[in-house]
């Protein structure tokens, strides 16, 4: 399955909904079985994403900003799955949804991915680090997310981690992403081959910018 990759870089948006839902140690959903009870608006607009001391999203904050009244009639009544009708005292919660856009401006979403989306993240410590100081991550062609600079399941040196030329990679990335070919070149493990086995079923390379 050839599938060329294309860069995408975050946005400082989120697109937010309104949500009502309880755990299911609560109370069981008749309609989705051992879930608890749910149900979503439609997009409600965009917010501006807040980052914490550190410089990584805080969606706790942005929610206690952006965070409509509780009589707002645009907060769900009923669950979606039954005929439910929520509490007062059931969650609230400001769904927010990252806005991804490519270079032509056209926006994307990680929780509805297209195969091959890819893109740089400065994830918290105890993601790895490519040659570039960042994280790379792609969308499989099955949909699955591999983040390239990760470290595999069946790593032989789990213990040796570190900064990028300190410690081995499980997967080598060489050149400029998307133009991007992953195999096992360099400073790393025995895990593998240098292909990726996509949680979803996917088992492939990823050469030049293109999974083959």
């Amino acid at each position: 399955m050839s599938v060329k990759c294309f860069m995408v870089r975050a946005t400082t948006q989120f697109r937010a909904k309104l949500r009502r839902f309880t755990y299911s140690s609560q109370s069981d959903c008749a309609g989705r079985k051992d879930w608890g009870h749910d149900a979503s608006s439609p997009d409600i607009g965009v917010i501006a994403g807040i980052k914490n001391s550190e410089g990584y999203w805080d969606l706790d904050a942005a929610e206690k900003a952006h965070m409509p009244p509780r009589d707002d009639p645009r907060w769900p009544k009923k669950c979606d799955g039954c005929d439910y009708l929520f509490k007062p005292e059931d969650r609230w919660q400001l769904f927010t949804d990252h806005i991804y856009v490519d270079d032509a401006g056209k926006e994307y979403s990680l929780r509805n991915p297209v195969p091959g989306m890819m893109w740089l993240a400065d994830c918290p410590g105890e993601y790895m680090r490519g040659p570039d100081g960042h994280t790379l991550f792609v969308i499989c062609p099955d949909g699955g997310q591999w983040c390239i600079d990760g470290q595999a399941s069946n790593c032989t040196k789990k213990d040796d981690t570190g900064a990028y030329g300190k410690a081995h990679r499980c997967w080598v990335r060489h050149g400029t992403p998307p133009l991007v070919t992953v195999d096992k070149a360099g400073l790393t493990c025995a895990a593998g081959a240098g292909s990726i086995m996509s949680s979803r079923g996917y088992h492939g390379f990823l050469r030049n910018g293109e999974f083959t």
